[in-house]
C-alpha cells in the first residue's frame, strides 16, 4: 500500500474523532487492540477504521467485519459508505455465522457437502432431535433423555467452547451425567443426519468453517491470501470457537483489530471467554493496545461510580473513564422495608419524573432475573404506567406460571375445562384426544379407570392425579403452598427436563409463591390475577406523537446491554439476588456478577438509583433480613444513601424519601 504521506484523504479525521479514536484509526496494519470504555464511541472508532483502510488502498473485499448482530453490520457498512463511497458497503461483513456461510458455500465439497446445501432453523433441528429420540432402541431411554432444548443446548455449548460434550454436563446439566453415553450417541447421531441430508445448523456453519480452516491447508492458504485486515466488534463476548476462527483468518495479515471491554463481558453462560480479550496481547505479539476512556454518555458522578466498582476486580485491564458531560445528580443508594416498598417507591418516583417533563421511554428498571420485576410490574399496571419487557414476557403471560396457575384454577374450579385442558396436557403421554376423552369422564365425575388409554397415557394420567391430591391437600395452609404444591409434585421435575433455564423458571414460581401467600384464599389470589391480566392501560401518546406511544422499560441487565437511557433503576441489590447466589457458587462467577453491575450502571446518562428491600419472605414464609449487595457497599462514597417512608392515602401506598 502506498504511504499514508502520498494520500490525499477525503475524510476529515482530525475533525470528527478525538484523540484516543484517531490514535485506533490511524494505527499501523498489525495487530490492534482497542479497549472501548463505555459509551466511548468504540462504534465510530471501528468504522473510521475501517474507512481509513479503504482509503489507504485496501479493496473492500479483502476486508472482513465479523459482528454480533446483522443489524450492527448492517450499521457499520452503511457508515462506511457515508464516509468513502458506495464501495463501503463491498466489504465482506455481518455476523459469524453469515461470513461464514459465504467462505461454506465456495468450499462445501471439501467436506462432503454439495454446494447447494441448505442451513436449518431452529425449529427444524428440534424436530431432527426429536426424531432420532424417538428412534432409539430402548423406549425407557427416550423418557430419559431430556428434551430436545436441553440436547441442544448440550451440543451447542460443546461446539462454541471447544469442549468435550461430558464435561459441558457435568458443569451445566450434572443430573443428567449417568445419560454421557447416550447422549453423545444421540449427538453423534445428529451429525451424520444432517450431513447426509446436506443441511447445517448455525452451530454448523462455525465449526465446518473452523474444520476448512484448521484441516485443509489449500482453502486456508487461499483464504489468507485473500484477507489483507480482520476486524471484529464486541470481542470481549466471543466463544473459544470463534476466537480460534479469527486466529486462523489474520494468520496471513497478521492485520487485526478487534473493539471490545473486559468489563463488559458478561455472557459466560452463553459460552463466551473473557479471557480472550484478557489474552489478546499474548495470542498476537506485537500488539498495540488502545484505550478509549472519554465516556459521552453518563454524568461525572455516575462514571466515578462506575470506576470505583471496577477497582475491586480481581482481573482485567485497569482503565478508569473520563465523563465529558457536565455535573448531574449524585447516584442514589435507596433502602426499602420491603420488596412491596421498592415497587411502590419505583413506581412512584416514574410518576414524578414524568411530573417533571422526563419522557417514560428515557426511563429503564434493570434487575438480575426476570421474576425480580413481578412486584413491579404489577404496581405499574395497577398505576397505569404504560411499560414494556425487554426481557421477555410480563411476568403473568410467561408459559410455565401460566402451567402452575392453571392446576390451581382447575382445582378451585372443576368446570373450568380451559385450565384442565392446559394442565392435563402437560403430563406424560396426554395429547389433545387423551385429554378430550378425560374431560368427557370428569366433568361427569365418572370413574377414570373406565377410560381407554394406553399405559404410557396411564402414566400421565395417574401423575396428574397425584398433583391435584396435593393442591387439595395444601388448601388447608396459605395460597402459596398450592403454588409450592404443583412445583414440588410435578412441575420441578418437569422444567429441569424440558428447559433450558429451567432453574431460572423454578425460581419464577417460587417468587410466584411469595406473592400468592400474602392473600387470604385463592378465590382472592385468582381473582387478582384475572383482573391484572384483563387490566387496560390507557396508554396517551406524549404532547405532539400521534404514533409513537411512551413507556418504561423494563429489562434484565443482560438485555440491555448497548442501551441508554436518561434514568435508569437497579433493583434487588441484595446479596444473593444482585450477585447472585448460582453466580457465587460458580468459580468467577463473582467477577462476572460485578461486571453485569458495571453494564447495569453504565446504562445511565443522567439519574441512577440502586434499590434495595431490607426484608424478603423465605420459600418458608419466615420473614427474613436481607443483606444489600456488596456492589453497593464497595461504591458507598459515591453515592447518596436515601430511606424510603411510607405514607397511606385513600387506602393506596406511597412512597416517600
Amino acid at each position: 500500500m502506498p504511504a499514508a504521506k502520498d494520500i490525499s484523504f477525503s475524510i476529515d479525521y482530525d475533525k470528527d474523532l478525538n484523540a484516543e479514536q484517531r490514535q485506533a484509526v490511524m494505527a499501523p496494519m498489525q495487530p490492534v487492540l482497542v479497549l472501548a470504555g463505555a459509551g466511548s464511541g468504540k462504534t465510530r472508532a471501528l468504522v473510521y477504521r475501517l474507512a481509513r483502510m479503504i482509503e489507504l488502498g485496501l479493496s473492500p473485499s479483502q476486508i472482513r467485519l465479523l459482528t454480533f448482530t446483522n443489524r450492527a453490520a448492517k450499521s457499520m457498512l452503511e457508515r462506511a459508505s457515508a464516509l468513502c463511497g458506495a464501495i463501503g458497503k463491498d466489504v465482506i461483513g455481518g455476523t459469524f455465522h453469515s461470513v461464514a456461510l459465504k467462505d461454506l458455500q465456495r468450499f462445501a465439497e471439501k467436506l462432503d457437502y454439495t454446494p447447494q446445501f441448505t442451513v436449518i432453523g431452529r425449529d427444524d433441528v428440534k424436530d431432527l432431535i426429536n426424531l432420532i429420540k424417538a428412534q432409539r432402541k430402548d423406549p425407557d431411554e427416550l423418557d430419559r433423555l431430556p428434551s430436545a432444548d436441553i440436547l441442544l443446548e448440550m451440543i451447542s455449548l460443546s461446539i462454541n467452547t471447544l469442549t468435550p460434550i461430558d464435561k459441558v454436563i457435568m458443569s451445566r446439566h450434572p443430573r443428567f451425567y449417568e445419560l454421557c453415553e447416550e447422549i453423545g450417541a444421540v449427538a453423534r447421531e445428529f451429525f451424520e443426519r444432517k450431513r447426509a441430508m446436506n443441511v447445517m445448523d448455525f452451530d454448523d456453519l462455525l465449526v465446518n468453517w473452523y474444520t476448512l480452516l484448521k484441516e485443509h491447508e489449500d482453502v486456508a492458504v487461499q483464504l489468507q491470501s485473500e484477507i489483507k485486515a480482520v476486524l471484529v466488534d464486541e470481542y470481549q463476548d466471543t466463544n473459544n470457537l470463534q476466537c480460534e476462527i479469527v486466529k486462523c483468518l489474520a494468520q496471513g495479515s497478521n492485520n487485526i483489530t478487534v473493539v471490545g471491554d473486559d468489563a463488559q463481558s458478561i455472557y459466560g453462560f452463553r459460552g463466551a471467554s473473557v479471557q480472550n480479550i484478557l489474552n489478546f496481547e499474548k495470542m498476537y505479539p506485537n500488539t498495540m493496545t488502545v484505550p478509549l476512556l472519554t465516556n459521552y454518555r453518563s454524568t461525572p458522578q455516575i462514571v466515578e461510580l462506575a470506576n470505583a466498582s471496577r477497582k475491586w476486580a480481581n482481573e482485567g485491564f485497569k482503565k478508569e473513564l473520563l465523563a465529558l458531560k457536565i455535573d448531574g445528580a449524585a447516584p442514589a443508594a435507596v433502602a426499602c422495608r420491603d420488596v412491596n416498598m421498592q415497587a411502590s417507591f419505583v413506581a412512584q418516583r416514574i410518576v414524578e419524573l414524568s411530573n417533571e417533563g422526563v419522557l417514560l421511554d428515557e426511563i429503564a428498571v434493570l434487575y438480575r432475573a426476570h421474576h425480580h420485576a413481578m412486584e413491579l410490574q404489577l404496581e405499574l399496571m395497577r398505576r397505569q404506567i404504560p411499560f414494556v419487557v425487554r426481557s421477555g414476557l410480563r411476568f403473568f403471560e410467561q408459559a410455565h406460571i401460566k402451567d402452575v396457575i392453571a392446576h390451581i384454577k382447575y382445582a378451585y374450579n372443576p368446570k373450568d375445562e380451559i385450565s384442565f385442558r392446559r394442565a392435563a396436557r402437560l403430563h406424560e403421554g396426554i395429547g389433545p384426544l387423551i385429554a378430550e376423552k378425560l374431560w368427557q369422564v370428569m366433568s361427569q365425575r365418572g370413574d377414570l379407570a373406565s377410560v381407554n388409554i394406553g399405559s404410557r397415557a396411564r402414566i400421565g394420567v395417574t401423575q396428574f392425579l397425584a398433583v391435584m391430591d396435593s393442591i387439595a391437600r395444601a388448601k388447608s395452609g396459605h395460597v402459596g403452598q398450592l403454588v409450592l404444591a404443583v412445583m414440588r409434585e410435578f412441575y420441578e421435575r418437569y422444567a429441569m427436563h424440558n428447559f433450558t433455564n429451567g432453574q431460572q423458571r423454578c425460581d419464577d414460581i417460587k417468587q410466584l409463591a411469595t406473592y400468592a401467600a400474602s392473600f387470604t384464599s385463592a378465590e382472592k389470589f385468582l381473582s387478582e390475577l384475572m383482573l391484572l391480566s384483563d387490566f387496560g392501560v390507557e396508554e396517551i401518546p406524549a404532547s405532539g406523537e400521534s404514533e409513537k406511544i411512551r413507556k418504561v422499560t423494563l429489562s434484565s441487565v443482560h438485555q440491555a446491554k448497548g442501551l441508554e437511557w436518561s434514568q435508569v433503576f437497579v433493583v434487588w441489590l441484595c446479596e444473593g439476588r444482585f450477585p447472585s447466589e448460582l453466580a457465587l457458587r460458580e468459580s468467577n462467577g463473582l467477577e462476572e456478577e460485578r461486571r453485569l453491575f458495571y453494564v447495569a450502571a453504565t446504562r445511565a446518562k443522567d439519574a441512577l438509583h440502586l434499590v434495595h428491600p431490607n426484608v424478603a419472605r423465605h420459600n418458608d414464609w419466615r420473614q427474613i433480613m436481607l443483606r444489600r449487595s456488596r456492589f453497593i457497599d464497595e461504591i458507598t462514597s459515591h453515592a447518596e444513601n436515601w430511606v424510603v417512608e411510607e405514607e397511606i392515602k385513600n387506602d393506596q401506598q406511597f412512597a416517600h424519601i
